[in-house]
Parts: C-alpha cells; structure tokens; sequence
C-alpha cells in the first residue's frame, strides 16, 4: 500500500483526490433521499464512478473515493458508521487498479480501454471484488455498533454497486480512459512506479478472492444460522474478524 501513502508527494495526484471526492459527494448527495434502510443505505448510482476512476487515477481514486463518501455523510448520514464507511469505500477504489492485470486474464500492463472481452471480464471481477469488499467490512463495522445487521446492508450495498458497475462502468471507461491519458493525467503517467514485477502476484489476488468471499458468506450464513459453529457465541463481529483481518492484509499486500 506504499503507493497509497508516497502519492501525497505529487501535487496532481492530490489535486486528482479533492477532485474525486468533490465528484463522488456531488453525485451521492441528491440520493440521500432515496434510502431503502434509512440513515445507512442509499441509492447509490454513483457507486460506478470510484472503480472507473480507481483504473484512471489509482491511489488518488481510493482516498478520493473515502474523502468523498464522508463528505457525503455529512451531508446527510454522518455518525459512528462513518468510519467503517470510509474504510470501505476506500477499499472500493485501490483494490480494482490493484487487481488489474493480475488475473491471468489481460497480461500484465495492458490499459483498461475495454475494447475487448478479456477486458471487461477482468473489470467484472475486479469490480465484484472491489464491491464485495466495500459492503462486507462496512456492513460488519455497523452490525458490531448494532446499527443495521450485516445481512440487510452487505447484501443491499454489494448487489446494487455491483450492478450499477458492471452496466455503465466499462462504456465510461472506454469514453473517459483515451481522452483521461490525452492530458497525460493518468496515474502512471504522474507518479514513478517502484513495485516489482512478482510474477506471483496472482496469488494476493486469490487470498483476497478467499478472504472476501469467505466473510460475505459468513456473515449471510450467521444470520441463517448455518455459521453457529463458526461464530459460536462470540456472535458476528468476532465470528467475522478473521476473513476481515485477512482481507485487510491481502489488501495492504497487494
């Protein structure tokens, strides 16, 4: 996650993150209305522009995305769930930059410009992780404050920003992406890359697959009863904290 942290050192990439947060806020915030669990889980349409923005802008993406969600609370649903969101929508937008090109799909370096099926494969499942991940830990942080059980908001979140995603995500990207590296404003173009090439890169993305899928149907299965030997009596937030743990090393991995 080293990249994630050195990008505040080049001014483009922080004027990238205002930038995207002012976006991501702007597009959310007239749907604070629109809320089938009021308070916690809007209609989120703009749940396409952090993974589109994640394959253009990187690490900028990730902390606008974050920056951006809870200036979005503030405008409506801000409180102790804010943090988690944060996280979560964090994680929405560095891991599809991360994933990308790392699944055996599209080799390594080729640009998202979804001109092809491989590539739209590849942005399906990064944006089904990404989404995966954003609902499962923020759904965990507000069942462990007793705010909204884990079931109603993770299934709610994930379905809707997957779907939203996958529609209109890949005919934006192949809008945006040519003109975005025109003005030579893609993240790869600002900041100098220093990560090794790790030909076994692919398997930080299958710990992460692992991880993800194993706390999102954990955390459905506890309130079906089928986890009860899994969690016990320690109850959801412990049941979960070890596929959650490992998704955030996975993450910080990657």
């Amino acid at each position: 996650m080293q990249d994630a942290i050195v990008m505040w050192r080049e001014t483009k990439m922080v004027v990238l993150t205002a930038l995207i947060a002012a976006t991501y806020a702007a597009v959310m915030i007239p749907f604070k209305g629109f809320a089938p669990i009021p308070g916690f889980a809007e209609v989120r349409p703009g749940a396409v522009v952090p993974i589109i923005f994640s394959l253009m802008f990187g690490p900028a993406a990730a902390w606008g995305a974050a920056l951006g969600n809870f200036i979005a609370d503030i405008g409506g649903t801000f409180g102790p769930g804010s943090a988690f969101g944060f996280v979560g929508n964090f994680f929405l937008a560095y891991i599809p930059y991360r994933v990308w090109g790392r699944m055996g799909i599209c080799p390594s370096g080729a640009e998202p410009t979804m001109r092809s099926r491989r590539q739209i494969a590849e942005f399906v499942i990064a944006a089904a992780l990404a989404s995966c991940a954003c609902a499962t830990f923020i759904g965990w942080g507000l069942d462990i404050l007793g705010l909204v059980p884990f079931s109603a908001f993770a299934n709610w979140v994930f379905l809707q920003n997957i779907v939203v995603s996958v529609v209109i995500g890949p005919p934006l990207l192949a809008a945006l992406y040519p003109r975005v590296k025109k003005w030579g404003l893609l993240f790869r173009d600002i900041m100098s890359s220093s990560e090794a090439a790790g030909r076994h890169r692919w398997l930080l993305v299958l710990l992460l697959a692992v991880a993800v899928g194993s706390a999102y149907l954990i955390g459905n299965a506890f309130y079906f009863g089928a986890a009860k030997p899994i969690a016990g009596k320690l109850g959801l937030a412990l049941g979960l904290a070890p596929s959650i743990g490992l998704m955030v090393l996975a993450v910080a991995l990657l």
